[in-house]
């Protein structure tokens, strides 16, 4: 995501590189497999960056997609802070990477045994600015963005914020359930 986490992940065994999805710089049939972690639901240009995984994997290659979903309830505003550019549902999610050229073998809505990794930041969050006066809390949280943005860019402490502002919003407790998680397994087929 940004250089930072380039560093921390070169300093373990393996081989990273920061690049553009939509641009790959390796060759055709490079990969025997790729894996996109929360991730595409921020990509702008989503069915370019598809395409150049399925480019770059050998026929058969596997591809294994864990996203953020909506289930059609959350209003486009908010599933936009979640996400970054808007939210798919499942059956959008496994429709994208198919009309990448994947085969997909299967679809699986896994909320109920996943969290966010947003929703704990967000809590830790809020649990800094509880009980604070207004003018303690704005301090706390842009203690806090610098906190986030140091470690994961500002990109990622943006989005926090956005969350923490849609948390606080009367229709959070009955949009979060809209908010869901899908794991997409997909084939790139033998022929192109």
């Amino acid at each position: 995501m940004n250089p930072r986490h380039l560093a921390v992940a070169s300093a373990g065994p393996g081989r990273f590189a920061l690049v553009d999805a939509t641009d790959l710089p390796y060759p055709d049939e490079s990969f025997d497999a790729a894996w996109a972690l929360q991730s595409v639901v921020q990509i702008v240009d989503q069915a370019a960056a598809l395409r150049e995984v399925r480019r770059v994997l050998v026929p058969g290659g596997r591809f294994g997609v864990g996203d953020i979903v909506t289930h059609d309830r959350l209003p486009e505003r908010y599933a936009a802070s979640w996400t970054g550019t808007g939210a798919h549902t499942p059956d959008s999610l496994a429709a994208l990477v198919e009309d990448a050229g994947f085969q997909v073998l299967e679809a699986t809505d896994v909320t109920r045994e996943t969290r966010c990794m947003v929703s704990w930041h967000v809590d830790e969050l809020f649990r800094r600015l509880d009980g604070l006066t207004p003018r303690a809390a704005d301090e706390c949280r842009e203690r806090y963005f610098d906190e986030i943005s140091a470690r994961h860019g500002t990109a990622a402490a943006r989005l926090l914020a956005a969350v923490a502002d849609y948390r606080a919003h009367p229709d959070y407790a009955r949009d979060e359930a809209a908010m869901g998680f899908v794991v997409v397994v997909a084939r790139k087929g033998e022929s192109r």
